[in-house]
Formats: structure tokens, sequence, C-alpha cells
């Protein structure tokens, strides 16, 4: 079991929040698209995530990891991207198994992609794209 420590809970509730807002972005782009739009469940994931891709950003920077005084590096967003990229590909991965593989519906194989990529990438944004110097995980 991951022992979290002293603060680390919080922060992850916080991501959880800031999560579900952008979660409920993407999903209802998702949504949207596929029965609106009749587009493919895997094109209709990526416009999802593009969409929500800046409020991630925006609240994992100022809200989840409490960077707002801090500048705006072209590195941290490349840090970002990569680390978006990565647990987005694990995603990809979860719901191409879940819906073609294995025949489940989009929006239900949807939910199972999300959750493995919120675990992900709130591990990758921790240590990797916003940890402060001091921090140490």
């Amino acid at each position: 079991m991951l022992i979290l420590k002293e603060g680390m809970m919080s922060q992850f509730k916080k991501f959880i929040a800031s999560g579900l807002i952008n979660s409920a972005v993407g999903y209802g782009v998702f949504i949207f698209a596929v029965y609106c739009f009749d587009i493919r469940p895997a094109v209709a994931n990526v416009l999802g995530y593009s969409i929500a891709l800046v409020v991630a950003f925006w609240l994992n920077k100022v809200y989840v990891f409490s960077r707002i005084n801090t500048s705006l590096s072209f590195f941290v967003v490349m840090r970002f991207l990569l680390a978006f990229s990565l647990a987005f590909s694990v995603n990809q991965i979860v719901l191409f198994v879940f819906v073609d593989e294995l025949n489940f519906r989009a929006e239900i194989s949807q939910v199972f992609a999300m959750g493995s990529y919120t675990v992900l990438f709130y591990f990758l944004n921790k240590i990797f794209v916003f940890k402060s110097r001091a921090e140490k995980f």
C-alpha cells in the first residue's frame, strides 16, 4: 500500500476535484461528438482531451500544485505535454482494448480509460511537471 506524505492526500483530493471538472469537459465533448456527429470514439476522445488540456494545465498549475507565482516556462509546458502524452497514450490503449477487443460500449469503456489516465497523470504531474525543489516524493 502506498503511504502518502502529509499534505499529499489533500493535494490528491484537489487533483481529483480539478480532474472532475476537466473530465466533465472532456467527457461532454466526447459524448457530444459520438452521438451528435457520429464521430468514432477514438477521434472523439482526441477532440475531448484536446479541448480539456488547457483547462487541465491551468487547474494543475494554479489550484492543485500551487505554482501560481511561478512563471510559465517553455520547459514546464513541454513537461506537461509529455506527461499528458504518456497518460493519454495509456488512455487510448485502454479505450481500444475495451471497445475493439472486449466489445464494451464506448461510454463505459471511456470511464475505465479515464481512470487509468487520472492516476498516471497525477503522479507524472507530481514528480515530473510541477515538483518544487524543496519537495521530496
